[in-house]
């Protein structure tokens, strides 16, 4: 036995982990089921290499214990042989090989629904979920690795679906005589597009079953706003049931079902009656007891002597909430957590420690309304509230004042428009500040929305683009490294950053003064939270009263602005500093079919600064140009390092981060100055386009095509790779794309697909290409012949077909394809001028070309494009119509109009400068136009 314990290690921390000393009221065993080497053994610098060790973590919590008196049903819940109420959940260690190498602090992420943040978050990486050891993706830069950090994720939440994150398995409370506990539950929802039936469940989280289905006590109501009234929608229209993949109903307590549908444009909720609920706090002692194991048990396979703890938006209101409860002294009267990162928490806490709680119900302007998330205590410093007369504070239940971790809480501007981020540093009165206390850092990362939204953005609107991109989490991983410094005593935290009275940089929404940008819309509303009573059993965690009677609000304030509507406290990163566009970490429910005016949640706008001080004053932009702030790209990059600088020195960037924050700036410039804009707008040098704008095509197109190619035996290629797969896949697809090809008299016909820009990228699938004397793209979607033929030899192949003198042509999508900017490429839908595609084949250089232009109303919706890239021609096209391009002159063919778009100055039929205002000229059969000239030919 000793020689087997000496050579197999892993069967010694087995036999530990299944024989553990007695526990008492905390993790009662591990069960590892894989231990693995991240990277093959990789080194991260002075940590060396690390390992990752997933299982189960078993707890036993004593009912009886004083620090579990605040845990809602405990006593209520089944006990083990030893009185301990089990719960366990998933298990993943992320640690040094040799713990002696790491720093002894473990950072326990709060997973947020079930997910994981730290790779993105911190470490730069692009994936996050399966944490494949030997995908780098997951990993990034390394940053907590680098740092030595042992990194701990556990389930916590019992509401997350079985098999889709981390979960925590909890009991189910029963009355003494074990029978049913029943109480009151309810969901509600915005509905924004129509549906047959609803999930009781928050978002994808399971939601509490509802009892008796048939019964009348069960509410539901329907609502035209936030705060209208409710009318009651008659029980027998209604049902617990949902629609089976075949349209059958079917009876499920879990959904519900509306004989007429739920509404756009409505607000439905239901107040019903469940059974068993589950001991949801539970999952506030798994984080509790899991760093106290790490911490302070020496048979623990992840030791460590310090623990800190992270949690974003859900999670950090968890955090807050745990910190409100009292649990960061474990049930031996020890300190849990060192330090705490709270991220874009807001002012809230959550459905975390009461009967039928829903953890992910969060609470936003227009959406999940009125659960207690957002209820006082706001602050940590104790206040009095002036109605109610109750003096509170988040840190007034700890067991042991020397227990409070060191804190940081960080904010961004999205969290004072819709978390009531601002109370946790002013009074109760909106009027004056609280100051933190020694133990606390408050940050606001100004401007920014609640997360980082894609960029390039995806989605135009008046002014700019829905989807704030500001790099939040660049800043992220520099606090990240004060807080573990801070929270090991080796160096202070930055000074907080924060908006203030006392500075002025606190406003009601109705002073806050955003600048006029044409186009956009101002938010006259923020979320707000109200005096709720939940019923006289809330103190116990039972809700009674569903929804809640509300009393008064609280007041509410939101960061000053500066000259460019970019809030001007806090932590101001690069892209406010050295701007290119305004950042709004609000934004407002456009489109959507009611509501227009108030918040969406989460998402702000990215409003791009005018180009030049000509577009400036032609659209009354109050805003400084990027032209006026920068005058050449050399001048730009100059401020952007020194910006770097200044916030590495104030401690909220890190060094190594200097790269990043310039490639970042640059990627912004890149879009707002995209490659070549100052290159004049040409055709091809040999050759001819053919460029058409969709629709029923006449003989006129074809014969022109013949034409062009060489007569009726030249070779011809027809490439329909834009259009449906349930078409192209289709028996006789082939035949009938060649039809019309054919009817018109061209004998040589070759139709050329793929999918794979592999296989576009080889000599067998292009050898038709080289003897083509034609190509014609058919319609469809743009994007998919980008994804197929952009940077491959199909598409070098083309460029011959020109150069030897041949001619393309394409309809619809395959008329967009040859502008060198793709409009209406998003994957998502063809409504977004300038989607996750912009490249296109450049047939013609500086151009965007649109179809189907008066057919479908499109005429406006180039002037999106060419105000956001000022160098570029539009062209659009109406169905039946296009033109020849020749060289650098073009000519219409077909029965509508062509319009010509030009942002270097509004123009008209007489060529001459316009009113200002942005105008497009239509062509018509026979007008030529002048690409370089950008004029009009008159004979």
């Amino acid at each position: 036995m000793q020689l087997l314990l000496r050579f197999c290690p892993l069967v010694t921390l087995l036999l530990l982990f299944l024989f553990p000393p007695l526990a008492q009221g905390k993790v009662l065993r591990v069960e590892l089921t894989s231990r693995e080497s991240v990277l093959k053994g990789k080194s991260w610098g002075d940590a060396g290499a690390y390992e990752l060790l997933r299982g189960k973590v078993y707890f036993g919590i004593d009912p009886n214990n004083r620090f579990n008196q605040q845990i809602t049903d405990l006593s209520l819940a089944p006990r083990n042989a030893d009185g301990l109420v089990e719960a366990w959940g998933d298990l993943i260690v992320l640690q040094p090989v040799n713990r002696r190498k790491g720093r002894g602090t473990a950072l326990v992420e709060v997973s947020n629904r079930g997910g994981k943040f730290t790779p993105t978050y911190f470490n730069a990486a692009s994936r996050s979920q399966e944490l494949d050891v030997n995908d780098p993706t997951y990993w990034g830069d390394g940053l907590v690795m680098r740092q030595g950090l042992t990194v701990i994720w556990i389930g916590w939440q019992c509401d997350v679906p079985m098999g889709e994150g981390l979960r925590l398995e909890v009991p189910i409370a029963k009355q003494a005589d074990g029978s049913s506990l029943t109480g009151w539950a309810r969901s509600d929802w915005t509905i924004d597009e129509p549906a047959a039936f609803l999930r009781l469940g928050h978002r994808n989280l399971e939601g509490y079953p509802a009892t008796d289905l048939t019964s009348s006590k069960h509410q539901l109501t329907e609502r035209d706003g936030r705060d209208a009234p409710r009318r009651l929608v008659p029980r027998d229209q209604w049902e617990f049931a949902r629609l089976d993949e075949e349209g059958n109903v079917q009876p499920s307590p879990e959904h519900i079902l509306l004989q007429e549908g739920f509404r756009a444009g409505k607000i439905y909720e239901l107040v019903y009656q469940a059974a068993d609920p589950k001991v949801v706090g539970l999952g506030l002692a798994a984080i509790r007891d899991i760093i106290s194991y790490a911490k302070y048990d020496r048979t623990s396979p992840f030791r460590v002597t310090r623990g800190i703890t992270a949690g974003v938006s859900q999670t950090g209101r968890f955090l807050r909430h745990f910190l409100y409860q009292g649990f960061n002294t474990d049930e031996l009267g020890r300190k849990a957590y060192d330090g705490m990162y709270i991220i874009t928490a807001g002012a809230g806490r959550g459905s975390f420690n009461h009967r039928y709680a829903q953890p992910s119900r969060d609470g936003h302007r227009y959406s999940a309304f009125l659960y207690p998330t957002d209820i006082f205590p706001f602050s940590s410093q104790a206040q009095t509230d002036p109605v109610t007369g109750v003096t509170d504070g988040l840190l007034q239940h700890l067991a042991d004042p020397t227990h409070a971790p060191r804190i940081f809480y960080v904010n961004t501007g999205y969290e004072y428009w819709g978390r009531s981020a601002s109370l946790i540093h002013t009074d109760l009165n909106g009027t004056a500040d609280i100051t933190p206390l020694p133990n606390e850092r408050i940050y606001h990362v100004a401007s920014g929305q609640h997360y980082v939204d894609a960029f390039p953005p995806r989605q135009s609107v008046p002014g700019g683009f829905q989807g704030n991109p500001l790099e939040l989490r660049l800043t992220y991983r520099a606090l990240l490294i004060r807080l573990v410094e801070w929270a090991e005593g080796k160096a202070e935290a930055p000074p907080s950053r924060y908006p203030t009275f006392a500075a002025g940089e606190l406003k009601r929404v109705e002073a806050l003064g955003f600048p006029a940008i044409p186009g956009v819309q101002v938010p006259q509303v923020t979320n707000h939270p109200y005096r709720a009573d939940y019923g006289d059993r809330w103190p116990q965690g039972i809700i009674d009263r569903q929804p809640p009677l509300l009393g008064y609000a609280f007041p509410v304030v939101v960061p000053a602005l500066d000259e460019l509507g970019n809030e001007r406290s806090g932590i101001q990163s690069v892209e406010l500093r050295v701007p290119l566009a305004t950042y709004t970490p609000w934004s407002l429910r456009r489109g959507y079919p009611a509501a227009q005016n108030e918040l969406i949640d989460f998402r702000g706008y990215w409003l791009p600064l005018p180009a030049t001080e000509a577009i400036r004053r032609a659209t009354g932009d109050p805003r400084s140009s990027i032209e006026a702030l920068y005058p050449t790209p050399e001048a730009f990059q100059q401020e952007v390092a020194k910006a770097a600088n200044q916030l590495i020195q104030e401690g909220f960037l890190l060094p190594e981060d200097r790269t990043a924050v310039a490639a970042r700036q640059q990627q912004y410039w890149d879009f707002l100055h995209p490659a070549g804009a100052k290159a004049p707008t040409k055709g091809p040098a040999n050759g001819s386009l053919i460029i058409i704008g969709g629709g029923r095509l006449d003989s006129v197109f074809y014969q022109k095509f013949m034409e062009l190619a060489g007569g009726p035996d030249a070779p011809i290629v027809i490439i329909p790779t834009a259009g449906e797969d349930s078409f192209l896949e289709r028996e006789g697809s082939e035949e009938q794309i060649k039809n019309p090809f054919a009817a018109a008299g061209f004998r040589n016909i070759t139709v050329l697909h793929t999918r794979d820009p592999q296989v576009a990228n080889t000599d067998a699938f292009t050898a038709p290409l080289k003897q083509a004397k034609g190509v014609w793209f058919s319609g469809g979607r743009q994007w998919r012949l980008a994804d197929s033929y952009l940077h491959t030899q199909t598409q070098e192949a083309i460029n011959d077909v020109l150069a030897r003198g041949g001619v393309i042509a394409g309809t619809s999508a395959g008329a967009s394809i040859q502008g060198s900017l793709l409009v209406r490429g998003d994957t998502n839908g063809n409504t977004l001028m300038l989607g996750d595609h912009t490249e296109g084949f450049g047939l013609v250089s500086q151009v965007a070309i649109d179809q189907h232009l008066l057919a479908r109303n499109r005429q406006f919706d180039m002037f999106s494009v060419t105000k956001q890239y000022p160098d570029l021609l539009g062209i659009g096209l109406d169905e039946n119509t296009g033109i020849v391009v020749q060289g650098n002159m073009f000519s219409v063919i077909g029965k509508s109009y062509v319009a010509i778009y030009n942002s270097e100055e509004t123009i008209s039929e007489s060529n001459e400068p316009g009113d200002g205002m942005p105008r497009f000229l239509l062509l018509h059969q026979g007008d030529r136009f002048n690409l370089v000239e950008r004029r009009l030919i008159r004979d």
